[in-house]
């Protein structure tokens, strides 16, 4: 139990590093902000086209979907030299996410996100059987079998896209989606995405309005929007 507490501790340190920043809105250069780190993100897009070509192969604009998890690629990599996942993957594998709750990969998906979408795209797949064939129903049960299975898949660069194809098709459903312009579409996404879409529209738009986002491992004085970010790069 001495090691569980140690890891909590951990846990409850990243975040609060990574959150509890709230700054005033501005528009900024992010490109020039965060520097070799947004060049890093691009690199990855443009040496990786095959996500964007797996993404359009579901229906979904690769554009889009790139740039809602835009800013996740850039703390990616700031943090992919210091990610060591392994001790909470075995505390999330044996105790589930409320011991243990980490973001994982390029897309930054963690655990209670991932089973989320899972649980949510197996009581939408009737509405989305066209896609019923790519990405199968799960077995949602909570249980260590399952729970390292997901682990797998959200270290798996293919599942990651499917997560976010899945969190594009789900957030479809909507009925306020289909009123928005483009633009205000991928603001509600990334805020989503960022804050929990499981959320109301509102909650999500009063959350992404804020600006949480930075990369330092120690909480700076200005922080960004994730959104913002996301449609800076959707118009470059």
């Amino acid at each position: 139990m001495c090691v569980l507490k140690r890891f909590r501790a951990i846990g409850f340190l990243i975040l609060y590093l990574f959150s509890n920043c709230v700054c005033s809105q501005n528009t900024y250069d992010y490109q020039k902000v965060f520097g070799e780190n947004y060049s890093e993100a691009l690199a990855f897009i443009k040496n990786n086209r095959w996500i964007s070509d797996s993404i359009a192969i579901y229906g979904v604009d690769p554009q889009l979907a790139i740039s809602i998890v835009f800013p996740e690629l850039i703390r990616y990599s700031v943090l992919k030299d210091i990610i060591e996942t392994h001790g909470l993957e075995v505390l999330y594998v044996q105790y589930g996410s409320k011991y243990a709750d980490f973001s994982i990969g390029r897309f930054q998906i963690k655990p209670s996100f991932a089973s989320r979408l899972e649980k949510d795209w197996d009581i939408h797949i009737k509405e989305l059987k066209h896609l019923e064939n790519r990405i199968p129903s799960f077995d949602t049960t909570d249980n260590a079998k399952n729970r390292i299975q997901r682990i797998k898949r959200l270290k798996n660069e293919n599942w990651q896209v499917k997560y976010l194809v899945m969190f594009i098709k789900l957030n479809e459903q909507k009925p306020e989606i289909t009123e928005y312009s483009l633009k205000q579409k991928l603001l509600f996404l990334a805020s989503a995405y960022n804050v929990g879409y499981w959320y109301k529209a509102d909650t999500i738009q009063s959350k992404g309005a804020k600006n949480y986002y930075h990369t330092n491992l120690i909480r700076p004085e200005v922080c960004y929007n994730y959104a913002s970010i996301s449609l800076y790069h959707y118009e470059k």
